[in-house]
């Protein structure tokens, strides 16, 4: 096979793993937008914290347990934000969204100067999976893509089967629906944001932990991931689940592949994906996946 054609084989299907990542990130965003209308800054920062917590704990602990522990501190964590900090603002007469969504940044820079406070110095993230290289149609692909790639698509598959068979997703969707028409049904909406908000962190904080490997660990790990997140959300319409992952796929795959045009490069990739979105907003206003909102005058 031809060297180039190999070499752009491999950066399409990294830029598929990596945007796995941005997708997972995006749908947690917009998971939290559908049920609260809530548009979450803080998600990449939560991620950076609890993913710096695991890698104290893997100084004292095995890799399973440091991993389980910090999930489940994700989860509840999110718990608490709602139920400690947003549900105070989120259940007042007349609140704006833009006022939560402004809470939401403050949430950012705090986590960020703790973040701060723990990882003074960036250092190499620790993985159990081989750091190898994988051979497929004759093109080498390093294991850590395969891992990336199988979780991210393991996480997906578990939130739709949640959403769509269990009672507690059916109730999390009508509440995605209609929060007032859930109200009136007697659904205790604020129990069910509370569990969007550890369910959107506990999915953040694992998409952190995967990509960690590849990047040092510092306060600012996920700031540019943190930019393809958004705007895969964009790409892929601010209501739309689906859109969100492939949304970050198809930025992931995009910015690899621009690495091979020899005046963008690695250095000047994030233009590539700027283009994209540009592209797709021409196109489609609200998205690849977005819906259009109809309002009564």
């Amino acid at each position: 096979m031809n060297e180039t054609v190999t070499r752009i084989i491999a950066q399409i299907f990294s830029g598929i793993a990596y945007g796995s990542i941005y997708g997972l990130f995006a749908l947690s965003i917009v998971f939290l937008y559908r049920a609260n209308r809530l548009f979450n800054l803080a998600a990449t920062e939560l991620a950076t914290f609890f993913t710096i917590c695991m890698f104290l704990l893997l100084k004292h602990m095995s890799y399973l347990p440091a991993f389980l522990i910090t999930v489940v501190l994700a989860f509840f964590g999110g718990i608490f934000l709602h139920f400690g900090l947003m549900r105070i603002v989120t259940e007042r007469k007349n609140v704006l969204h833009s006022n939560e969504t402004v809470i939401t940044i403050g949430i950012f820079t705090i986590l960020n100067s703790f973040s701060s406070l723990l990882s003074e110095e960036p250092e190499r993230f620790p993985t159990p999976f081989a750091q190898s290289l994988v051979e497929i149609w004759g093109v080498n692909v390093p294991f850590h893509s395969f891992v990336i790639l199988g979780f991210a698509i393991l996480i997906v598959l578990i939130l739709f089967i949640f959403l769509r068979f269990t009672k507690m997703g059916l109730i999390i969707e009508a509440t995605a629906e209609n929060i007032v028409g859930a109200r009136l049904r007697g659904i205790k909406t604020s129990n069910v944001l509370a569990i969007a908000w550890g369910m959107t962190t506990a999915v953040s904080v694992v998409a952190g932990i995967l990509i960690a490997p590849v990047l040092f660990v510092s306060p600012f790990m996920l700031t540019q991931v943190f930019a393809y997140a958004l705007i895969a959300v964009v790409i892929g319409g601010l209501e739309s689940p689906f859109g969100a992952v492939v949304g970050g796929i198809l930025v992931g795959v995009v910015e690899n592949l621009s690495t091979n045009i020899g005046f963008i490069g690695s250095e000047l990739k994030f233009i590539s994906v700027f283009v994209l979105l540009l592209v797709v907003l021409i196109v489609k206003p609200r998205g690849l996946w977005g819906r259009e909102e109809h309002r009564r005058v």
